[in-house]
């Protein structure tokens, strides 16, 4: 039954660190996009906020995908034979 709960419990931190990944993904093409805004000088006050805000959720989102790392290697040495 252990086994059970270990595996499902790594399967549910894959999970949620894979969705973790593809949203930094999508926040970084966003980031790309308004940085080209930026270099042209073509960006609104707007958009600078949206910029800062999306730089500090790609570094919130990259601490929660390491730290979920961590306790997938946690899991995986106690449970190792």
């Amino acid at each position: 039954m252990k086994t059970h709960i270990v595996i499902s419990e790594l399967r549910d931190l894959y999970a949620v660190k894979h969705a973790l990944q593809m949203t930094v993904r999508m926040k970084k093409n966003e980031i790309e996009e308004l940085n080209r805004f930026k270099e042209n000088g073509s960006i609104s006050e707007e958009g600078t906020k949206t910029l800062n805000k999306l730089e500090k959720d790609i570094g919130r989102e990259i601490g929660l995908i390491l730290r979920m790392q961590e306790k997938i290697n946690e899991i995986k040495a106690a449970n190792e034979v």
